[in-house]
């Protein structure tokens, strides 16, 4: 076997190595993703009960609130662990009624248009507008001033339901318009629903150093928007066209790494391929329940 050989065998044993799912981190992401329905006030001395006990040595530093309307906001918090030398971005998820009826009426795609590189890529329009309109120009600026000050720190993008897809689109953001090195990037989902298009969920991909897409068992947001199913019942990205879709039906698609916990969170499965059958998508009957309740974390501030 040449040098060359076995150099490249031993490099991609390491690139699997390091992108080894680490449940621990997980759990911290979904605590960090959980206390941030919190409002300022109750983080500012992490004050949130068992979500904040469960991340210590994290401090808190600032949430952005913008609001859409006057029963529908978006939310973003950051914290910061020196010792581990990690900045957390947590992405709030849906927090009222109204908000979701918005989110259950995603019928379009719209072009990614925040990097030039990132080419017929395609995301659902409320979260493309709301990322954009709503929360960019805070997160970039918080964001910048967050790598002057913590230099060589990793950032951790996370987020449930809503808040996972708007922190889809922030670390594609992040990384592809160079503010934070692909290396730097960590992406954790928990409930997310599909963002977007095959070509923004492989640019998403490449876009981080780690991605895992976590689902609890039967929750129902995982599976909406509906992809485009085969014959089979299976999920297919064949002849979607870069236009040709009826609303979010015919090109809705995840991102791969989806880790699929059981029920009670004493297993789980992980899926590499996006939309692979034997994980999430093999569920017939969804539950709400399971949309709330993520490695031992209801969904509440407190």
């Amino acid at each position: 076997m040449s040098k060359a050989i076995i150099f490249l065998t031993i490099l991609s044993l390491l690139c699997v190595l390091s992108t080894q799912y680490d449940a621990a981190v997980a759990t911290k992401m979904a605590k960090a993703s959980f206390a941030t329905y919190c409002a300022a006030d109750r983080l500012e001395d992490m004050k949130c009960g068992a979500n904040c006990n469960s991340l210590k040595g994290y401090t808190f530093t600032k949430q952005v609130r913008s609001a859409i309307s006057w029963a529908e906001s978006l939310t973003f918090s950051t914290f910061v662990n020196n010792d581990e030398k990690r900045v957390i971005i947590a992405f709030r998820g849906t927090n009222t009624p109204a908000q979701l009826v918005s989110e259950l009426g995603l019928s379009a795609g719209v072009n990614f248009g925040l990097c030039g590189n990132v080419q017929n890529a395609k995301a659902l329009k409320y979260f493309y507008d709301g990322y954009n309109n709503q929360l960019r120009n805070s997160l970039l600026a918080q964001v910048r001033e967050l790598v002057k000050s913590f230099a060589g720190y990793s950032f951790y993008i996370t987020g449930h339901s809503l808040g996972g897809a708007l922190g889809t689109i922030a670390a594609l953001d992040l990384s592809c318009n160079g503010i934070v090195s692909k290396d730097q990037l960590h992406l954790y989902t928990f409930g997310s629903p599909r963002v977007g298009d095959v070509n923004l969920a492989k640019a998403v991909m490449n876009a981080v150093s780690e991605h895992w897409r976590v689902v609890h068992d039967k929750d129902i947001v995982p599976h909406v928007p509906p992809c485009k199913k085969n014959a089979f019942g299976q999920c297919t990205s064949d002849n979607l066209g870069s236009d040709g879709f009826l609303g979010a039906v015919n090109y809705a698609w995840h991102l791969g790494n989806e880790v699929f916990y059981n029920q009670d969170f004493s297993s789980f499965k992980i899926c590499s391929n996006a939309e692979d059958s034997s994980c999430s998508n093999q569920v017939v009957f969804t539950s709400v329940f399971d949309h709330l309740n993520y490695l031992g974390t209801v969904q509440s501030c407190y």
